[in-house]
């Protein structure tokens, strides 16, 4: 029913949501022409017909008309659309006889529909003749043609829109909008002949576009006028009279110089001035530069005497507390209990300094790379490290953590050996990265030529020591099993040299726990029981 008024059906899509911001289907590939070319243009390419502001009498748009769509000069009819009741109508044509024909020229009409059959049908067949006296048309065998008009498919013009809603400025009116593929078409101008010819109504022109009201005119009166004007000549004589005493000042002016006779040697004397001016202005700006350069080598050459005269005092200040070392060492001075004391608080006080330095420092270490124990495991950064043993066997998934992970405990562990200064049989490459290795620096290989010292016994020529990554992705598993070993054994070497001796963290084969060990050991003394 809201298709006969010239409304479009809304679809649904299954989300519930309207389609008016869903496209309409689209014909099949088969109904559009083929490169879009004017001439190869048929009717069974059109996908639908429309009217704008058609005019075909009250009576029949309330009676109803379709519209069909026939060969040219014939009566037959190839489709016809449902009953319109509305002056725009849209017709949509889905596949039927239009889809077979091969017509590049068709006839538009529009038919008055049928009276609805009704027990009264001599009132019905009163009501079709009025609407058909109304609005006029001609007889087409049983059928009362409204309008009608010849559509011309090479002949159409562009109107550069998939939607007539989107469509910009007046649509045409009364002239078939064709549809083919997804634009629209229009029929020419000079097209809307054929209806007139006929005796059928045709496009009626467009009216031309309603001007807007003409603004009031001010009205100006003649006294006005020559108020004004008496006005605008006292202006100008005022402005005579400003300039001729404006000439007669620069006149009394003038006349001093021009009687000495000079200007030329003024003019000349002012010149030379200038020039001296900006020689001197562009001497001192040079002169201020290098007041600023010698300014800056003199800063730089009074700090470096005062790091000299620094360096000369605490050298001066060592030297003597060194002489006071030998000199109570050598019993050289009578008051050598004295001496030794003096030696002995100055030493504790060194040491007392180191210590904090120290213990400042490993607190830095602890912020920086945090190790964690959560009971079933322990985190460095938040990362996982496993036991040696399941390290061992650890999945190909998990390589980038460990191996991170591992890079951070190296960098730490060289930390510690840095700040603690404690001599390790293991050197570490690359502390920090995910690609760290380990190096025994007491192993022992033979280099090339050395076979005739292997065949003897002997040791033969020295190497580097072998490098073992912290890594198993592209190596062996067991440079990386050998590698977890000596950072273990560096680790409880750590522990030995710092006195620190706890079995069963010299027995357990987890990382992170013997380095817990060891920080908490240096930050809370030899007393520190560690959590279990």
């Amino acid at each position: 029913m809201l298709a006969g008024f010239g409304l479009k059906l809304p679809v649904w899509d299954k989300s519930g949501s309207s389609a008016a911001a869903l496209p309409l289907p689209t014909p099949a590939e088969e109904l559009r022409p083929l490169g879009g070319a004017a001439s190869r243009r048929r009717l069974r390419h059109v996908a639908q017909v429309a009217l704008r502001c058609i005019d075909l009498g009250a009576s029949a748009v309330l009676q109803g008309y379709v519209l069909e769509i026939g060969a040219a000069g014939a009566e037959d009819v190839l489709e016809r659309s449902e009953t319109f009741w509305t002056q725009n109508p849209t017709w949509e044509l889905v596949g039927g006889a239009v889809g077979r024909r091969q017509l590049p020229i068709f006839e538009l009409r529009a038919v008055l529909a049928p009276a609805p059959s009704s027990p009264s049908a001599s009132s019905a067949s009163a009501f079709r003749a009025g609407a058909a006296a109304d609005a006029g048309g001609e007889e087409l065998g049983h059928r009362h043609v409204l309008w009608r008009e010849v559509v011309c498919l090479q002949d159409l013009e562009r109107l550069h829109c998939e939607d007539l809603s989107s469509l910009k400025g007046i649509s045409p009116l009364a002239v078939p909008l064709v549809q083919i593929g997804r634009e629209w078409f229009s029929t020419p101008s000079s097209s809307s002949a054929g209806g007139d010819a006929a005796g059928l109504p045709s496009a009626p022109a467009m009216e031309a576009p309603k001007r807007l009201p003409a603004r009031p005119l001010k009205q100006i009166t003649t006294s006005e006028i020559c108020s004004h004007g008496d006005h605008v000549s006292a202006m100008l004589s005022r402005l005579r009279d400003l300039k001729a005493r404006s000439a007669s000042l620069r006149e009394a002016m003038e006349e001093p110089v021009h009687r000495d006779g000079a200007p030329a040697a003024l003019r000349l004397r002012g010149q030379r001035c200038t020039r001296s001016v900006a020689e001197l202005r562009r001497a001192l700006q040079e002169r201020e530069l290098s007041m600023a350069s010698l300014r800056g080598q003199l800063h730089a050459a009074r700090g470096r005497c005062e790091g000299g005269a620094a360096w000369c005092s605490e050298a001066a200040a060592e030297h003597g507390f060194f002489g006071r070392i030998a000199a109570a060492r050598h019993g050289g001075r009578p008051d050598n209990e004295r001496a030794r004391r003096e030696v002995h608080y100055r030493l504790q006080a060194l040491r007392m300094q180191l210590r904090c330095r120290q213990m400042r420092m490993l607190h830095e270490i602890c912020q920086v790379y945090p190790i964690e124990n959560h009971g079933s495991y322990w985190t460095i950064r938040g990362l996982s490290v496993a036991s040696i043993e399941n390290l061992s066997r650890q999945d190909l998934r998990e390589e980038e953590s460990v191996s991170t992970a591992l890079g951070f405990l190296a960098h730490l562990v060289a930390t510690l050996v840095g700040v603690l200064a404690v001599p390790l049989r293991i050197d570490l490459r690359n502390p920090g990265s995910s690609r760290c290795c380990v190096r025994d620096l007491f192993e022992l290989c033979a280099g090339p030529g050395s076979g005739a010292a292997a065949e003897s016994g002997g040791i033969g020529a020295l190497c580097e020591p072998r490098e073992w990554p912290l890594y198993y992705k592209g190596t062996e598993r067991g440079r990386f099993e050998t590698a977890l070993r000596l950072l273990r054994d560096g680790l409880q070497q750590f522990m030995y040299s710092q006195g620190q001796v706890d079995e069963r963290r010299l027995s357990g084969d987890n990382l992170l726990e013997c380095t817990e060990a060891i920080l908490r050991r240096e930050l809370f003394g030899q007393r520190f029981v560690p959590k279990k």
